[in-house]
């Protein structure tokens, strides 16, 4: 299970991560232009929730496709746009992309056998296969991008533990006057949630902590020189804070920049986002005062920017001060301020425009190649016979590829996979504590090949391929008749006209699915096998070599191997 999520459910998440990534980034840029365009129109609480637009972008992991989609414009010569990732099961069950640095290995046939000279073939075959792989250099991306992630998640950790673990040190602000002003800014807020004060030692900004349990810290340098008035005004805007869920938000977007934390753009994103927060705030706090006191509120933002230009830029904080770069914009806004918190037609429908356009995918354009290749299979006294057949405008499948010549793209698009012949087996073989049927052989022509797949065979294999690749399908079912755990491999070896064999480590598996089946169960699955020196036209052979059936418990073997003959 730990080998297919390495080697399949890993890779596939950071296939889908690059693809968001980018995206994400488009829309930055979409962002920007529109904030920039629209400065004068649009508020900042409506400036500020253009940046919800993208964490919704980031964690999206399926949309639908519109030829009205921003990224339509980066689509590639051939017609292969950017699109997302589909995490349904069933899609990755029929459209796995397939790369041969990532095949799943399933070893647990080879553990604990008691058969001393079955075991020792096993293992160095184990052995052989290990040193076999070497890493691509998409692997060594990939162990680099999970590297970063677990480094500044476990950083991330580490200083808020800390931070929290300060705070309970700190003594809860009992001054009557401080707590009164605070529990009136409360009640004009209709903030019924229990908010305790504490002083923030060190942390010179006035400033809310956690999500859940909110708190808000003031330093003892500011309970004892700020007036009742600017006591109230830093209230108003903590408890905008929280009455907005902005350290929830800040969570959110900062997990997201722990796994994206190769992106720059997605890092100035998030402290855009949060300079657009804290305007968003002071709008918010601004429609609690009248409008004579947004001069002594601009000044009081001043008067704590000028002395603590500090600003704790991490997710579990909500921070008052910002540094002094953004300090004109924040003093316009004041001054310009007109209760601009209240619902806009204009924001709204800016919101709807960038939201129809960023987060849906670009339409793929459809293949416009006037013929379109595939063979048939015309079964006549035993032999098989290859009839080419031509099909002009052949549209793509959506499904599980079932007839000959249908067609369908692969996972992000790169692979196209055709359909060239089929063999219905339906044949159940009793192997004593289990029931093997082979259901069908299926032969998959890829085209369009990335370049990885074909760096990928050249260095497995020794192979070069010219942008085609074919495979052997066999889907299969195994059923335990026991009441035992069994261990069994359904495909150990596959020999292609009694002389070709290609071995397990070769094979490429598409499904989760374990070679160890629990008590009485009915499993079906299937394996993808790589033919690179016989072509489907001159098969007319197979044989599939499957394992023993062992007890997994002891290891025993309750019935040997079977070799299974099928012409084609």
């Amino acid at each position: 299970m730990m080998d297919m999520f390495i080697n399949v459910y890993l890779p596939h998440f950071f296939n889908w991560l690059i693809e968001t990534s980018i995206m994400a980034s488009i829309l930055v840029v979409l962002i920007l232009c529109v904030k920039l365009l629209f400065r004068n129109q649009l508020n900042p609480r409506w400036q500020y929730l253009l940046w919800m637009i993208l964490i919704v972008r980031l964690l999206l992991p399926w949309s639908f496709s519109s030829t009205y989609s921003i990224y339509s414009i980066f689509s590639n010569g051939n017609g292969t746009a950017v699109t997302s990732f589909y995490s349904s099961k069933e899609h990755m069950k029929e459209s796995t992309n397939i790369d041969y640095s990532k095949v799943a290995k399933e070893d647990s046939f080879v553990a604990g056998s008691t058969q001393v000279a079955k075991e020792n073939k096993k293992q160095s075959r184990n052995s052989a296969n290990q040193n076999d792989e070497t890493f691509s250099f998409y692997t060594i991306l990939i162990y680099i991008w999970l590297t970063g992630v677990i480094i500044l998640g476990f950083t991330t950790i580490i200083i808020n533990r800390r931070l929290l673990h300060f705070i309970k040190k700190q003594p809860i602000i009992t001054d009557q006057r401080i707590v009164t002003i605070f529990e009136n800014c409360k009640k004009s807020m209709s903030v019924q949630q229990k908010i305790p004060l504490f002083f923030a030692g060190n942390i010179s900004s006035p400033t809310v902590v956690g999500f859940i349990r909110p708190k808000v810290l003031l330093s003892g340098v500011h309970s004892k020189v700020l007036n009742e008035q600017q006591l109230r005004y830093i209230f108003l805007h903590e408890l905008a804070h929280i009455k907005r869920k902005d350290v929830g938000v800040n969570w959110v977007m900062y997990g997201l920049l722990i796994l994206n934390w190769f992106n720059p753009i997605l890092w100035y994103a998030y402290s855009c986002m949060r300079e657009d927060q804290e305007l968003a705030c002071d709008s918010l706090a601004l429609t609690y005062i009248n409008s004579e006191e947004q001069l002594a509120y601009g000044h009081t933002i001043i008067s704590l920017l000028e002395h603590y230009s500090n600003f704790y830029q991490i997710p579990s904080l909500a921070n008052l001060s910002r540094n002094k770069k953004t300090l004109k914009r924040r003093i316009l806004m004041i001054k310009k301020f007109k209760n601009s918190y209240r619902w806009s037609v204009f924001g709204v429908a800016t919101l709807i425009a960038v939201s129809s356009i960023s987060l849906v995918n670009a339409r793929v354009d459809k293949p416009t190649n006037a013929m379109n290749e595939h063979t048939e299979l015309n079964e006549e006294k035993g032999k098989t016979e290859v009839v080419q057949l031509s099909v002009k405008n052949s549209e793509p499948t959506n499904g599980p590829l079932k007839e000959i010549g249908q067609w369908k793209f692969l996972g992000d698009g790169f692979n196209k996979a055709t359909l060239i012949k089929i063999k219905n087996v339906d044949k159940t073989y009793d192997m004593g504590a289990i029931k093997f049927t082979i259901k069908s052989i299926n032969f998959v022509q890829l085209t369009n090949l990335p370049e990885f797949t074909v760096k990928r065979i050249k260095e497995k294999h020794g192979k070069d391929l010219n942008d085609e690749l074919n495979l052997i399908d066999i889907s299969y079912k195994v059923e335990n008749t026991t009441d035992k755990d069994i261990v069994f491999y359904p495909v150990d070896t596959l020999t292609i006209n009694n002389k070709t064999q290609i071995k397990s480590k070769d094979f490429v598996f598409q499904t989760s699915d374990s070679q160890t089946f629990i008590n009485k169960v009915v499993d079906e699955s299937y394996i993808l096998i790589p033919t690179l020196e016989v072509p489907f036209s001159e098969i007319n052979t197979i044989n599939i070599n499957t394992s023993d059936v062992l007890n997994k418990e002891n290891s025993t073997i309750l019935n040997p191997s079977k070799n299974i003959g099928i012409n084609l």
